[in-house]
């Protein structure tokens, strides 16, 4: 397998911690406007709703070599208004939420219209069997919402869609398409499983991106974070260097931290 870069996204809109990520080599952020229903899903969770304004995405944009992606609310009556937002800013992405048919996705698509690159997350059963269908379309970026996910098929684990096959079966039906999944950070650190072996995963799926995890701010105030992404990189392309039982090997080292934990 050729080396590649991994892209670490990082979720957040305030223009000081931005900086802060800019300067520590992230170059990519997700804007998180998502906000409708959150509360009800999430409920019990240990999750953050945290949802930005138009103004905080346009500040977000303005930033020099940053990149920004925006996640919207799930597909409804606010959805154009939120898509023209995004694009009148200058995002590079907008990522479409608990998807659940094909008609969402298609509604999406035309109201983008080809002006920026799209995503979905696929965090639904119903997004999951229909992700060969969702793979025809076009799509710019793939993002596997373990959370929302194991939330949707009543889970406590939210790695066991990992575990099980779920992710690797997603990844398949997306074969050119930029995907990523679960979020990393140190990867001296990790808990309940360990970072590096999901970043181990996120190698031997050929992933393009992750988000970092909420973790990731804590895990690096005690670091100078320039060192721990330049740790991460470092570890994701070397891996390139794996024999197929090494790749094996972690592979079931990973599906039984996750199995423990069930």
């Amino acid at each position: 397998m050729a080396a590649q870069p991994i892209e670490l996204v990082y979720v957040g809109y305030r223009s000081e911690e931005l900086r802060q990520v800019l300067d520590a080599g992230v170059r990519t952020f997700l804007v998180d406007r998502e906000w409708r229903g959150k509360e009800r899903r999430q409920l019990g969770q240990d999750t953050e709703i945290d949802a930005a304004s138009r103004e905080d995405l346009a500040a977000a944009t303005a930033l020099p070599g940053a990149r920004v992606w925006c996640r919207i609310n799930a597909f409804g009556n606010q959805t154009p208004q939120e898509v023209e937002e995004a694009i009148e800013v200058g995002v590079d992405c907008v990522f479409l939420p608990m998807v659940r048919t094909i008609e969402e996705v298609r509604g999406f698509l035309a109201l983008v219209a080809g002006r920026c690159k799209t995503a979905i997350l696929v965090e639904t059963d119903a997004a999951v069997s229909l992700a060969p269908e969702f793979g025809r379309m076009g799509l710019d970026f793939i993002y596997v919402g373990l959370n929302d996910l194991a939330i949707d098929r009543g889970y406590t684990n939210i790695f066991r869609a990992i575990a099980d096959g779920t992710v690797e079966r997603v990844r398949e039906a997306f074969p050119d398409t930029c995907f990523g999944f679960a979020g990393m950070t140190d990867i001296h650190r990790g808990d309940p499983i360990p970072a590096h072996l999901i970043l181990r995963e996120l190698h031997r799926l050929e992933s393009g991106f992750c988000f970092c995890r909420r973790s990731f701010r804590r895990d690096t105030q005690t670091r100078d974070m320039a060192e721990v992404v330049a740790e991460i990189t470092a570890l994701y392309q070397g891996l390139s260097e794996r024999s197929t039982d090494q790749v094996q090997r972690e592979r079931l080292a990973l599906v039984e931290a996750i199995r423990s934990n069930d």
